[in-house]
């Protein structure tokens, strides 16, 4: 997902907003990786940000890397990962059914992919994880759009 023109006004109230549903087994602390393709900022020396809340939290506002120019490690490396990856934490009270929500506050931003893992200590490095498949949840959830039932 992006924001298009890269020319528009950033949207600070939110209004591009993605959410996910999410089966989590296991209450605790989990980490979000979110992938973004490697981008400069939309205004030099102030990094683009975005937005992360797993069910009704305050988001979270998660900076992109600030690069300094073609020579910055850090873009060198995201630019052959193919990928920027920032990480927040989300506490998860109970297991079960959950809401994601990313919201791109800067046009320009590509969200590419978000992964959620409850090993904070985990690098995805280079590889990144398959696509998770849509499987029966342990009861009937039908009625969430999660499962056989939903859309």
């Amino acid at each position: 997902m992006t924001l298009l023109p890269r020319s528009a006004p950033g949207m600070e109230g939110g209004a591009a907003c993605l959410e996910y549903k999410v089966w989590l087994q296991t209450q605790g602390d989990w980490q979000a990786v979110v992938r973004t393709l490697p981008t400069w900022a939309t205004s030099a020396g102030h990094p683009d940000s975005y937005k992360i809340a797993l069910d009704d939290e305050t988001p979270s506002v998660v900076f992109l890397p600030n690069y300094t120019g073609e020579f910055d490690p850090q873009w060198q490396q995201d630019v052959l990962r193919d990928a920027a990856l920032t990480h927040s934490l989300h506490h998860v009270v109970s297991p079960g059914l959950h809401t994601l929500k990313i919201w791109l506050t800067a046009p320009g931003i590509v969200l590419d992919a978000v992964m959620l893992d409850c090993d904070s200590s985990a690098d995805p490095g280079f590889a990144w994880q398959d696509e998770t498949r849509t499987v029966q949840p342990p009861h009937d959830l039908s009625h969430s759009g999660i499962g056989n039932g939903g859309n």
